[in-house]
């Protein structure tokens, strides 16, 4: 059956009121406005579960765009997932460790559709459909570099955090 990772649930069950609340609240005073769901890491897992919700829930989302997302379930919630036809790109960058966490080894399984970027983001590919696609982030043996995961499309995350004022 259906799983997802319980850390990754439990984060997002955390804000799942205040998502709703602040998505209905927007869509209500603009009620032609476009839904993007989108996140970084655990916030791009976050994203995935809370366009899965929103969903569920009778809004449209648009679009979901992620970066460096880890996998988030397994393939039957991938499926579940697939038949929402949420349009999504999980973007991936060079040798960015996250999107290989949790392993395969342990049932989990990526979401369609991997646009994975080269070591400088001059390029990228829009990988198959399956995601995990062996020529795209897969292809890596070994992915330790935290940079790479800290910055993509040559927007540094690290900097934007420090410079946030909440």
């Amino acid at each position: 059956g259906q799983r997802g990772d319980q850390g990754f649930y439990n984060a997002y069950n955390s804000v799942q009121d205040d998502v709703r609340s602040a998505v209905a609240s927007f869509s209500a005073d603009h009620p032609s406005a476009k839904l993007y769901v989108t996140g970084h890491s655990l916030g791009a897992a976050m994203s995935m579960l809370a366009a899965l919700d929103l969903s569920d829930q009778g809004f449209l989302i648009d679009a979901l765009y992620n970066f460096g997302q880890p996998r988030t379930g397994n393939e039957a919630f991938v499926d579940y997932y697939n038949m929402k036809t949420i349009n999504t790109a999980r973007i991936t960058h060079h040798h960015d460790p996250v999107p290989h966490l949790p392993m395969e080894s342990w049932g989990f399984h990526h979401e369609p559709t991997e646009v994975y970027y080269n070591e400088f983001s001059t390029s990228y590919t829009v990988c198959d459909g399956s995601g995990e696609d062996p020529k795209c982030s897969d292809a890596n043996l070994l992915d330790v570099n935290l940079v790479d995961h800290l910055t993509y499309m040559k927007y540094d995350f690290i900097t934007n955090y420090l410079k946030c004022k909440l």
